[in-house]
């Protein structure tokens, strides 16, 4: 019966560069000594990859890491296929090539051609503190010294204005019936009221 081959892992960048590790499945990788694979790094995160067997292949995902994993310059987000040959990047620091034992290794890209992401410790990582919003504050300010958003005039006084507005009209147009009415009907509405137009205004009239 033939042997069957393991599953390797190469160093190629990081700590103990051509340093071989045999995957074991399921293998996790990382900082803490609690993985299949333990790697003393400060890029990459106590619990950072995972590679597994499912129906009858080879996958590898990320476990929540830091600072994220690439295979092949490509970060991956889901379960991945993983072949022979493959390069993973554990954050920027880490490369390692996954083989099988006794195999040629095909060509794959160089370390140096991953991308270089922004990176951080993972004991640095915080929350963001939250800041009370100042340009709301001054918005609603603002609006709230608008003139045009004043309140109107107190009921009242509106009333008021325009009860004098309408006397004025009403004035003004009686002022004029006085001025253009037919002489009789002008001596009949004042004796009804018992108003007597001076001489003068009289004579006015007439003149007109």
């Amino acid at each position: 019966m033939e042997e069957k081959k393991q599953k390797l892992l190469i160093v190629e960048a990081g700590p103990e560069p051509g340093k071989t590790y045999v995957v074991q499945f399921p293998c996790t990788v990382g900082r803490s000594r609690d993985n299949n694979i333990a790697i003393d790094d400060p890029r990459i995160s106590r619990h950072h990859t995972r590679i597994y067997r499912s129906m009858g292949r080879d996958q590898i995902e990320d476990i929540g890491s830091t600072n994220g994993t690439w295979l092949n310059n490509v970060r991956i987000t889901r379960p991945t296929l993983l072949t022979p040959g493959d390069l993973i990047q554990l954050a920027d620091t880490v490369t390692l090539r996954f083989v099988i034992e006794g195999e040629p290794v095909t060509a794959a890209p160089s370390p140096a051609d991953f991308p270089e992401p922004e990176l951080l410790l993972e004991e640095e990582i915080a929350l963001p503190e939250v800041l009370p919003d100042e340009g709301m504050s001054v918005a609603l300010a603002v609006a709230q010294a608008d003139p045009l958003s004043s309140p109107a005039l107190p009921r009242g006084i509106s009333t008021l204005l325009i009860g004098l507005v309408i006397l004025i009209l009403i004035s003004l147009g009686f002022a004029a019936y006085l001025w253009f009415a037919p002489e009789a009907s002008l001596k009949w509405l004042l004796d009804m009221l018992g108003v007597r137009l001076p001489q003068a205004v009289i004579c006015m009239r007439l003149a007109l």
